[in-house]
């Protein structure tokens, strides 16, 4: 193929046209703090070795920048581009007439080694920096680039005026190509840019764009940045969170140590029984999406570790909940007809029910390394990823932002002869084969974790909730636990290192979300993570 050089127009105010593409390079005045924005910044160069891959050289601007970014290490930047119509020297001279006085060395350094206009692959050293040149149409070169790309940046000229240079084809080899903590950085907000980076698995997140440009987007292979080679995980945290994280790591082969300071499921998971009731949604969104998975993962996550004292839950309803919300429920989130059923003003649920913690607790931690020590800070720990799942006492270890829910239950010996559990709100559970039922929980806004005695307020409060459904007031012990909960009420996965992150918010509804959203992390780890879990992950990850 023969290569066509670029057909510019510089003006004298140093605007530069592509008279093929109709459309603009850079303008001086403002195309340097443009580019930093939308290529550089998101970039976040720490100037370890990094390889960039871009999209169109133009001008070179790009190259510049970023080598200027590595000004004290440029032997760590290797910098590929691919240009199917390269502006010549000649021209070039006069464009980088235009630029600031720190970028001259490295412009001239560049005019000093630039090819001829010939198709093929040019590599040349610029300061100790590796710049390796493809003058060539991309379809060609894209398969011939390895893997192992850090960062890659598009920035062909618009969708609308140069489409070849944004096919889903493309973002299929770069998705091949980048590494798993690989971003890409574009100065298009197109929507069918955003839909063809995530056909292609990315996970694409707007952000505001460059002076009156409204939006830009950057595209990420893994939704959370991760280090390879991990041998040892600490899990801190003995809830149900840790360890339904725990259980899930170990059978993927993980080296595992679990720290609490009180015990395993000592905690608000430490009920003598938990009910599977979902959250029910009418909506089609992120909250709806994430509660119907989280349930329905939960049901066959429990029912392999062979813990439910009760199979099935009568869900009665109330002013709160009614029965015609119910159904929409089941029609919009797609609900088999074996999960749910009627009867007369209640909803029956048969994978629903009560599992008894205990047999749970002991299969969960039956082979996990616990270590009884309270940990204060990440930095006391030597694992090569640490998890913090402490719950409501998390902001005690990171900050994050959450409220707190102080929660009282009854426990009292079983009232009805009934092999179901029921809940009204989530109020009650009844187990006959245990011989127990729980009533509760109060729901208590409260700024911190204090210590707290339950009081008679407390039994009059749960009890007057599930007046209609046992008569009861005495033979009630208590206990009371505290429940973090995130804006959305669904949990937060909060990255605050790359050795270190955060989940928490599991809220009243923790034995549903933590199976689940424990599964989501092993598939972020393990880079099995896809774009169809968009909305639950855009949510899960960007909530503070």
């Amino acid at each position: 193929m023969k290569i066509k050089p670029a057909d510019i127009t510089i003006y004298e105010n140093g605007n530069i046209r592509s008279n093929q593409f109709d459309d603009i390079y850079f303008i001086p005045e403002k195309g340097i703090n443009e580019s930093n924005y939308i290529f550089i910044e998101p970039s976040n160069f720490q100037e370890q070795s990094t390889t960039v891959l871009e999209f169109g050289f133009g001008t070179g601007l790009n190259f510049l920048l970023t080598l200027y970014k590595f000004q004290k290490n440029p032997t760590n930047l290797t910098f590929i581009s691919i240009e199917k119509h390269p502006i010549i020297k000649k021209e070039l001279i006069k464009i980088y007439n235009f630029l600031p006085s720190y970028l001259k060395q490295y412009a001239n350094e560049l005019i000093n080694n630039y090819p001829d206009i010939n198709q093929g692959k040019y590599e040349i050293n610029i300061f100790g920096a590796t710049l390796i040149l493809y003058f060539d149409d991309i379809k060609n070169c894209i398969t011939k680039i390895k893997n192992n790309i850090d960062v890659i940046y598009l920035d062909g000229f618009s969708p609308n005026k140069n489409p070849d240079m944004w096919e889903k084809n493309l973002f299929d080899s770069c998705y091949k190509i980048l590494n798993k903590n690989g971003i890409i950085t574009t100065f298009s907000a197109s929507s069918n840019v955003r839909k063809a980076l995530e056909e292609s698995n990315f996970f694409v997140e707007k952000r505001n764009g460059f002076a009156k440009k409204r939006e830009c987007m950057i595209a990420r292979k893994s939704v959370l940045h991760i280090n390879d080679n991990i041998q040892s995980i600490a899990i801190v945290g003995g809830g149900i969170t840790g360890l339904t994280i725990a259980d899930k790591l170990q059978q993927k082969g993980y080296s595992v140590n679990l720290y609490d300071h009180t015990g395993i499921m000592t905690g608000a998971s430490g009920n003598p029984l938990a009910i599977l009731d979902p959250r029910f949604y009418n909506t089609n969104n992120g909250e709806g999406i994430f509660n119907r998975n989280a349930y329905l993962y939960s049901v066959e996550y429990y029912n392999k570790k062979d813990c439910f004292a009760v199979e099935g839950l009568l869900k009665h309803t109330s002013e709160r909940i009614d029965s015609e919300r119910l159904k929409s429920w089941e029609k919009i989130q797609k609900i088999e007809s074996k999960h749910i059923s009627y009867e007369n003003d209640s909803v029956f649920l048969p994978t629903g029910g009560a599992i008894d913690t205990n047999k749970l607790k002991n299969k969960l931690a039956k082979n996990i390394n616990f270590i009884k020590s309270k940990i204060k800070s990440p930095n006391d720990l030597k694992e090569d990823l640490i998890f913090i799942c402490t719950g409501a006492e998390t902001n005690k270890i990171v900050d994050i932002n959450y409220s707190i829910n102080r929660g009282v239950i009854g426990i009292t010996d079983s009232t009805i002869n009934s092999d179901k559990a029921e809940s009204q709100n989530g109020y009650y559970i009844n187990s006959k084969k245990l011989n127990m039922c729980l009533i509760g929980s109060s729901f208590t806004r409260v700024e911190k974790v204090s210590p707290y005695q339950p009081t008679q307020n407390d039994k009059k409060q749960i009890i007057d909730k599930t007046k209609n459904l046992i008569a009861v007031d005495k033979g009630i012990s208590m206990r009371h636990g505290y429940r973090c909960n995130t804006k959305y009420r669904i949990p937060t996965i909060k990255q605050v290192n790359k050795k270190t992150i955060c989940v928490c918010g599991m809220g009243s509804r923790g034995y549903i979300n933590a199976p689940y959203t424990a599964q989501i992390i092993i598939d972020i780890i393990t880079n099995k993570i896809t774009t169809k879990d968009f909305k639950i992950l855009k949510l899960l990850t960007n909530q503070n």
